[in-house]
């Protein structure tokens, strides 16, 4: 299973804290008045994963698809290959110590486009559950991105 969503092969001490963000957002206001629930697109990944995410806009677009088939992720497009998606090869999603989640409508179907009043409601509680939140980084923010200081 390539892409993993399940609390449980999380860092126990983070699976507590990301169950916790998980119920408050459901609860949250924001989210509720625009219709949204939490989503996990990811959470523990493996490094083939990790390696194929990295190569995107550093290999050759043939290249990227080749790392992105050994991984036994989706066929990615040749335009999708030159957008970069991660900076490093030193995840926390490798330990289990990060997820990424997302508002959805449906529970199926992630919203990247959501408000960002939406989004800066996941920076809020993780940063009350003393999580460093992606949204905050100053040179890429990464609002879908929760992790363990």
């Amino acid at each position: 299973m390539p892409i993993r969503t399940d609390l449980d092969s999380l860092d126990m001490a983070f699976q507590e804290k990301a169950a916790a963000l998980l119920g408050r957002l459901r609860e949250d206001p924001v989210w509720r008045q625009h219709g949204y629930k939490p989503m996990v697109t990811e959470t523990r990944r493996d490094l083939a994963v990790q390696m194929a995410y990295y190569s995107r806009s550093r290999m050759n677009p043939a290249d990227v698809r080749l790392m992105f088939e050994a991984a036994g992720l989706w066929r990615i497009s040749e335009s999708e290959a030159r957008i970069p998606s991660t900076w490093t090869l030193k995840s926390k999603h490798l330990t289990g110590r990060a997820m990424d989640l997302a508002p959805s409508k449906d529970g199926y179907t992630p919203d990247w486009g959501a408000p960002e009043e939406v989004w800066r409601r996941v920076g809020h509680y993780a940063g009350e559950l003393g999580l460093k939140w992606g949204g905050d980084w100053s040179t890429t923010p990464d609002r879908p991105h929760v992790e363990m200081i």
